[in-house]
């Protein structure tokens, strides 16, 4: 998502990048890719460019948001022996996912210094075995969670109690706390 034009950057097909209006549902052509965007694009709101990737490549391009390509980089051997599988930006990093690793690399945008920075073990599906990995929040809890972008919880406090943190106390209708409150504690299995 691009904030400032208030626009989403999309691939289309396997190498064209688009510049969507949400507004009025169209899209404008802006970026042709060498090496392909299907499997990785970025925008980059620090200085007004595209990352590309092509699908499990070995390679990441850089790109002007008119289309000039700015650089290409070659990652052969500094993904894990893996092809790159999608970009996200950070500020002054990228981050640069694997295909087949399960790993995520952080690099800094002359893809000078590339560190891993998380690897996942076992990437498989929903099952109904692994139902109570979904059902608790304690800390040994396998699951990891994610926020792919800030969003506001829209919730008063007391739906927030309600709805979220009553779940992990001791007693749901706590006790007597000071200056007339009402005082919760948090199970020892809660993670909080």
């Amino acid at each position: 998502y691009d904030g400032s034009r208030s626009k989403l950057w999309v691939c289309q097909g396997y190498s064209s990048v688009y510049l969507v209006d949400l507004t009025a549902l169209t899209g404008t052509s802006a970026v042709e890719t060498t090496n392909g965007c299907m499997d990785g694009l970025a925008y980059d709101g620090v200085d007004d460019t595209i990352w590309a990737s092509g699908d499990a490549v070995m390679q990441i391009e850089h790109y002007t948001t008119s289309g000039t390509l700015i650089d290409s980089f070659d990652l052969t051997g500094k993904l894990g022996g893996y092809g790159n599988s999608g970009i996200a930006v950070g500020g002054p990093d990228l981050f640069l996912a694997n295909n087949g690793g399960s790993q995520i690399y952080q690099a800094d945008k002359d893809l000078i210094t590339i560190t891993l920075f998380a690897t996942f073990p076992d990437f498989h599906g929903y099952s109904g075995w692994d139902s109570s990995a979904f059902t608790n929040n304690s800390a040994d809890s396998p699951l990891i969670y994610m926020l792919i972008r800030q969003e506001t919880l829209n919730l008063k406090e007391n739906d927030r109690l309600q709805r979220i943190y009553l779940n992990y106390v001791v007693n749901q209708k706590g006790e007597a706390g000071p200056f007339g409150l009402t005082q919760y504690t948090f199970r020892d299995d809660s993670g909080y």
